[in-house]
């Protein structure tokens, strides 16, 4: 009788303590899941709802006239969304630029030199740097009397109107920008990835005469592709949301070379938020279906 008793008695402890740890387990998670729906589900809600109505965001939104599926059929019928659309894949060719130096680059850093570690800094610096100073920095790096020019002139090039010259021409100076300042997060990432792999494949490699080039593609490149796709994922997803580098390179430029979520902005401040939020839910559309597709591509190369 007493075993069933004490039984009984450290049954309603544990249970008491299980029902402790689940209250501080709700009150910890409490925080995130309220600022979650308060700033992330609720904003997404309200914007669905905007996107329907013709908010002018002069007045409440939920005084907006609700109109239906306009704003949607206007963005397919908006000459200046394609347009902005097509810069902002532009911009992304930056993406395997950025994604072959970073590769070669830690490949680099990741042999047994000297300042090794230093040069990580050095690389990593940009990353951590205002986008302010640097896009400042990089608009007078390619002014007409700026250092790029006068390095081209010492090899008997022109003078390059990199601010005032056609479209293409500005929004590479934006993709060269881009690409300086996202290598040294990037080369960080493949750094972790290549000391991942294991040393046993390289050893039996070699034992098998291959070469560097072979040992390359059959086994680092295959070891790296975690960190491959997951480059591939955020720099896709960021880069469908370039903003403030155009923004402050050329604050005055044209459709020819303003982003997609530029000209979303532009729509906001002139009395179309509700055009505006269907343009947001159409590129949150878009990123998702492209992101899904990423992720479809890497299962069935995982199911191989």
């Amino acid at each position: 009788m007493s075993d069933f008793i004490n039984i009984k008695k450290a049954l309603n402890i544990k249970k008491r303590k299980i029902s402790s740890e689940n209250l501080w387990g709700w009150l910890l998670i409490a925080l995130p899941v309220f600022g979650t729906s308060f700033f992330v589900f609720l904003p997404l809600l309200m914007t669905i709802f905007a996107s329907f109505t013709s908010w002018s965001a002069m007045v409440p939104l939920f005084d907006a006239k609700i109109i239906g599926l306009n704003n949607y059929i206007k963005f397919f019928n908006d000459e200046h969304i394609w347009e902005t659309l097509y810069n902002t894949v532009f911009y992304m060719i930056g993406i395997p630029i950025s994604l072959i130096l970073s590769l070669l680059l830690a490949i680099c850093m990741n042999r047994p030199i000297k300042f090794s570690s230093g040069f990580r800094v050095i690389f990593y610096i940009p990353v951590v740097a205002s986008i302010v100073s640097i896009t400042l920095l990089f608009s007078r790096l390619f002014d007409i009397n700026g250092v790029v020019n006068r390095i081209l002139g010492v090899f008997g090039i022109s003078e390059i109107e990199w601010n005032n010259g056609p479209a293409w021409l500005k929004k590479v100076t934006i993709i060269i920008m881009l690409v300086w300042k996202g290598l040294g997060g990037t080369i960080l990432l493949f750094i972790a990835g290549l000391q991942g792999v294991n040393k046993n494949y390289y050893e039996a490699a070699k034992l098998d005469g291959a070469g560097d080039v072979a040992i390359f593609f059959r086994i680092t490149l295959p070891q790296l592709f975690p960190v491959v796709f997951y480059v591939i994922i955020t720099q896709f997803i960021g880069g469908a949301q370039i903003f403030t580098e155009p923004a402050l390179f050329y604050p005055n430029a044209g459709y020819d070379v303003m982003p997609l979520v530029l000209y979303l902005y532009g729509q906001q401040f002139a009395y179309k938020a509700g055009y505006s939020a269907a343009i947001g839910i159409m590129l949150g559309i878009m990123v998702f279906v492209v992101t899904a597709l990423q992720f479809y591509i890497s299962k069935k190369r995982n199911e191989k």
